[in-house]
């Protein structure tokens, strides 16, 4: 009943206990043991420095989609000359919003200015997705928040180039 309560030394026989090669053996292995734990405490370490590596990566997305559509933005905007202007007011609403009237630009500033805004907008839009989505947004609530913009933007051409009053008058 008592036998919890007793010491080490009086619990195994005590041959065993003072063996002196029991203790260099434990003294060798104690050693390796913690280089063994050191060891896999560096991999754990590595493969968790990986792991935010990669996530921080992915989580690049939409500025590397930005940027691509960028690259590609005047080909885009030639794909959709033919629905004019419609197409290109819903796709580059700031590229047409620099070139109107109302900034009171000349004709090669606004050429510049409107060639800015073409190359820019997408890859500015990828970072302000980015940002959002460490917010916690998801991918759907960030796509809708692009629309709205993109949507106002349209609107802002309509207001502008009159074609709302028409539309009204009708």
């Amino acid at each position: 009943m008592l036998e919890p309560f007793k010491s080490p030394q009086q619990i195994g026989p005590p041959s065993r206990r003072s063996d002196p090669s029991l203790i260099a053996a434990v003294d060798v292995l104690r050693p390796m043991q913690s280089k063994s734990n050191r060891t896999t405490i560096h991999d754990l370490e590595r493969a968790e420095r990986k792991r935010l590596f990669r996530n921080r990566l992915l989580s690049l997305w939409p500025v590397v989609l930005g940027l691509t559509l960028g690259c590609f933005a005047p080909q885009l905007r030639h794909a959709l000359a033919p629905s004019e202007p419609w197409g290109a007011w819903l796709v580059f609403p700031f590229a047409a919003l620099a070139g109107r009237p109302e900034l009171h630009l000349s004709g090669e500033s606004s050429h510049i200015i409107r060639l800015i805004a073409l190359y820019a907008q997408f890859p500015v839009e990828g970072l302000l997705m980015r940002l959002m989505m460490r917010n916690r947004v998801t991918v759907s609530g960030v796509a809708r928040e692009v629309f709205l913009v993109h949507f106002l933007g349209a609107v802002e051409l309509c207001l502008l180039s009159g074609m709302a009053a028409q539309l009204a008058l009708r």
